[in-house]
């Protein structure tokens, strides 16, 4: 295979897509296919178009690779490596690298949180700065009013924000309180600054007053009631004072308690009502949508009288209810039917005794609920059941019961019966290498949930290591690991324990491409796979930098020395030049003190002589030497045509000469009549031309560096 990058620099702008196209040609003798990949990136990122390519025998193909990368991709210029592999013969593949140049993301977000803060002489409030870029930011914490009357104090007042990652200060706005009236609403602005933009984030502290004007309003009728109290007092008791007090049953109700029968009876007045709450036996908390009834026994069979149903807080109330004995039920779907005060059945009931002139009889009752059950499934965050230990608490008031119920999830079913209802529960899930899940569930009385599939994350997982130079460990390197969408960072230490690291916490199983980066070395990205719960040690790495230097020698096509040749270096923000020596070590050049890593394109340029580019790769601080460059003159050309007699013709004889080397050639049929000589450095030349009857004439030709000569002769009758 033949493979060609057509795309030798890719600029790319984080979340939209960039292109790399390769041209690939089966030089083979059996047909083929060719799949390509980027070493190093997520798959996630990488989109092959097509997903295989086939290729029959000298046949040419092209693969485009769309590269998206996330937002937080460091920005910067850097390599990729692209891999290409054969579909039949699994020993061919073939890496090349590709120059890439990360544009900058700037996106900060910045929060108030609480976004209103209601207070006094102070409010409080904290600051998140989310770095949602590519590029480190060092921000700066400014805040204002736009009335001018609070004092801010923040802390930090600069913060350090890694990208895709968020840093907090705390905020503390101050203004005189105010004595009387409504509360002041205060409007207040953070400003973050730093790098290219500033961006704000809005806030409110709302102001109490000593005294607001609701308290002065419930003063002012407080004294009105007073002074109406106090009017009604004195009134009253001048008007009770002027006769004495007589004791005097109702007519009605005393004809009735006397034995007269006369008078009339009215019901209300001596109607009473049973009121109480109902509780769960189990918890002790209110039952709400509990059927009360109350019942009368007559000839051995009961008789409802009047129901009620229990409110949100267990309470209910059994009114207009005659003089009499009653015996209470309560039911509800879900929970043992009970009479008063926990009997099965009416005929074992207490009676509640209702007294005459509207008495209220306070009843409590505690209800249990019919036995529930608690099941699911278990399953792992790829969707494999898991084979786990639940254990179930009983949570009442945020305590946990001591006694537990355990039951084992079976090929991740599990299933929990004859627990006691209403209650609150809390699960928890254990399993070998997965991080313990916890889950609170609700049971209604007698209730058989059903809960939603648990899902358990694989136990953190870490990995640890040091970083290094050629010279020992090296102090404020970046380690960033990414797994899809979830990315962890730390930084060596540049004390104590300089260059060690430990990323904790960490899902899995999963792959991590991890980033080591330190300004003035070469970022190095490895791949990583940890198994579930996985503690790695030993993940150490060597960066390399500092600056380089390229040197060599520059030569003409003949391989002698060409001195003044201009050499000039670009990459990045560098340009630097320098010309090849004129004596001495002619045709030498060293150019020094490149930053690196980098990539540098090396130009190397003299008049008369074709221009020549060579690309040099510094992954890290040395010297390459032997960066040599050969300069071929730029070549000239002489063409024309003849013509004899008025008519361009073919055969007649050409020479062209600078006087050393003669170039021979006739003019051609086709286009008939016309000659060129390729090749030819610039200088004087000769050119003759004989016609077949023995005619000849000759030119003189001034041939300028890569110039071309036209060169036109007629022949005529009679001339020479």
């Amino acid at each position: 295979m033949r493979v060609e990058l057509l795309t030798p620099l890719v600029q790319i702008t984080p979340g939209q897509p960039a292109w790399i196209d390769l041209e690939i040609t089966n030089t083979g003798q059996l047909i083929d296919g060719v799949v390509a990949g980027v070493l190093g990136l997520d798959p996630a990122w990488v989109r092959r178009e097509p997903d295989q390519l086939p290729l029959f025998p000298d046949a040419t193909g092209r693969i485009r690779l769309e590269l998206t990368l996330p937002r937080t991709y460091p920005a910067g210029q850097g390599l990729l490596k692209v891999e290409l592999r054969s579909t039949i013969d699994a020993t061919w593949h073939h890496t090349l690298d590709v120059l890439v140049e990360v544009a900058p993301v700037h996106d900060t977000v910045v929060a108030l949180s609480p976004n209103t803060v209601v207070g006094g002489k102070q409010g409080d409030f904290d600051v998140t700065v989310t770095n949602r870029g590519n590029r480190d930011l060092e921000i700066a914490l400014l805040a204002t009013d736009p009335e001018r009357v609070l004092r801010f104090e923040v802390f930090p007042t600069h913060v350090f924000v890694p990208p895709g990652q968020t840093a907090v200060a705390h905020l503390t706005a101050m203004a005189r309180r105010p004595w009387f009236g409504s509360p002041v609403p205060r409007a207040l602005t953070v400003t973050a600054e730093g790098g290219d933009e500033a961006v704000a984030g809005a806030g409110t502290f709302t102001q109490k007053p000593y005294v607001a004007r609701g308290v002065l309003t419930i003063l002012t009728l407080l004294a009105i009631i007073g002074l109406w109290a106090t009017v009604f007092t004195v009134g009253v008791s001048a008007v009770l004072g002027s006769e004495e007090l007589k004791k005097e049953v109702p007519g009605g109700l005393g004809g009735l308690l006397d034995g007269t029968g006369t008078g009339s009876f009215d019901p209300a007045a001596v109607a009473g009502s049973i009121t109480g709450t109902v509780t769960a036996s189990t918890n002790g908390q209110p039952l709400e949508r509990i059927t009360v009834e109350a019942f009368r026994v007559q000839g051995g069979v009961p008789t409802v009288i009047s129901s009620a149903a229990t409110a949100e807080d267990g309470s209910f109330e059994l009114a207009n209810l005659l003089p009499a004995g009653y015996l209470l039920s309560f039911s509800a779907p879900g929970f043992e039917t009970r009479w008063f005060p926990n009997a099965g059945g009416f005929n074992t009931a207490e009676s509640v005794r209702v007294r005459p002139t509207q008495e209220t009889a306070e009843v409590d009752q505690q209800l249990a609920g019919l036995p529930g059950s608690l099941s699911g499934q278990v399953a792992a965050a790829s969707g494999a059941p898991i084979d786990a230990l639940v254990e179930i608490r009983e949570v009442v008031d945020d305590v946990r019961s001591a006694e537990v119920v355990r039951v084992v999830a079976s090929g991740g079913a599990f299933r929990a019966d004859a627990l006691p209802t209403p209650a609150s529960y809390e699960l928890t899930f254990l399993a070998p290498e997965f991080q313990d899940q916890v889950v609170l569930a609700d049971l209604d009385g007698g209730e058989q949930a059903v809960l939603n599939t648990v899902r358990m994350d694989a136990a953190g997982a870490s990995f640890s290591g040091t970083v290094s130079d050629a010279n020992g460990p090296l102090g404020g390197v970046t380690i960033t690991a990414v797994s899809g969408t979830e990315e962890f960072t730390t930084v060596t230490p540049t004390s104590g324990a300089v260059g060690t690291y430990e990323l904790v916490g960490l899902p899995s199983p999963a792959t991590f491409l991890v980033t080591y980066s330190l300004d003035g070395f070469a970022s190095q990205t490895i791949a990583i796979d940890l198994g579930p719960g996985e503690q790695r040690t030993g993940v150490n790495l060597e960066l390399i930098g500092g600056s380089g230097t390229v040197s060599g020698l520059v030569t003409d096509g003949d391989g002698t020395p060409l001195g003044g040749v201009e050499v000039s270096v670009t990459g990045g923000e560098v340009a630097a030049s320098t010309t090849t020596l004129t004596a001495g070590d002619v045709g030498a050049y060293v150019v020094s003190g490149l930053p690196t890593p980098g990539i540098y394109i090396l130009t190397f340029s003299l008049e008369g002589y074709e221009r020549v580019t060579i690309a040099v790769d510094f992954v890290g601080a040395g010297s390459q030497t032997g960066i040599d460059a050969v300069l071929q003159q730029q070549l000239g050309a002489i063409e024309g045509t003849v013509t004899v007699d008025g008519a361009p013709t073919a055969g007649v004889a050409v020479s062209v000469t600078d006087g050393e080397v003669v170039r021979e050639t006739i003019t051609a049929d086709s286009p008939t009549g016309r000659f060129r000589f390729n090749g030819l450095p610039a200088g004087s030349y000769a050119v003759t031309f004989t016609t077949a009857d023995g005619r000849s004439r000759t030119a003189l030709v001034q041939l300028a560096a890569g110039d071309t000569s036209v060169v036109d002769e007629a022949f005529t009758a009679g001339s020479g």
